[in-house]
């Protein structure tokens, strides 16, 4: 019998090769959804006009810290300091601070650190005077920022907000060297609820904070103060003057 050429044969592995070809493109639309979600999660998160304005507003005058340096016989540095302050939220569904790191970048020394506030130190910006955790609860991370820059007359740079698992996941993959920062920025990002930085800003800065030295090893707690008040309870003040000798705007 004639068989025309154009016509397909019957094969006994075609129902098989169908259904193979039909999976392969069911993951691999899975795979665009997923990936496709995870930027969407991802940009909305990053690039924050409102913390980008915040810390645009925490940059100190130079003519500030000349005279912070006056009032308290300290000697202005000059070096360029760059600083990015962590607000780390607990992960419960309160997302209280947990606890806060500034992480400082001398570009003209070529150093890095990370200083540690514990919630329940006290910032004293102006006339008011709040525990770490009530600035965060009453004015959000940019409020923090904004109190610790007007107490010690520091740069506050740039703000992350990230959960506490988020903080630990970076701080694991920042152990690794600043290639793994990049290499594993997603998993970077999604521990991370807000910043004024997009991801090619936040890759970066950590690359060159870890590059420079900042590590788990490098935290320190800043200097602080017991002060007793009118009631009789003590409280820790955290000290203006040392804090900018911790950063480097005062030696």
């Amino acid at each position: 019998m004639y068989e025309r050429p154009d016509v397909p044969k019957d094969s006994p592995h075609r129902n098989l090769i169908a259904v193979i070809v039909l999976v392969v493109v069911v993951v691999a639309i899975g795979v665009l959804v997923t990936t496709l979600w995870d930027l969407a999660n991802a940009n909305s998160v990053l690039g924050s006009n409102d913390l980008g304005s915040a810390v645009e507003s925490t940059i100190p005058a130079e003519e500030s810290i000349w005279d912070q340096a006056e009032a308290t016989g300290l000697t202005a540095t000059g070096d360029e300091i760059e600083t990015v302050l962590f607000a780390v939220a607990s992960d419960d569904s309160e997302g209280a601070l947990a606890t806060a790191y500034l992480a400082v970048l001398n570009n003209t020394q070529g150093t890095a650190k990370l200083l540690q506030f514990t919630s329940d130190e006290w910032i004293q910006a102006g006339e008011e005077n709040l525990s770490v955790a009530d600035w965060y609860a009453q004015r959000g991370a940019a409020g923090l920022a904004s109190a610790i820059s007007a107490s010690a007359v520091v740069p506050v740079s740039h703000i992350v907000v990230m959960t506490q698992d988020g903080w630990d996941s970076f701080m694991t993959i920042a152990s690794k060297g600043s290639s793994a920062l990049q290499s594993q920025s997603r998993k970077l990002i999604k521990g991370i609820t807000q910043t004024d930085m997009d991801a090619m800003e936040l890759v970066d800065i950590a690359q060159r904070a870890v590059a420079n030295g900042a590590s788990s090893d490098s935290i320190a707690g800043v200097a602080t103060n017991e002060v007793t008040d009118e009631e009789g309870t003590t409280r820790l003040q955290v000290d203006p003057a040392q804090l900018a000798l911790a950063v480097g705007t005062l030696a």
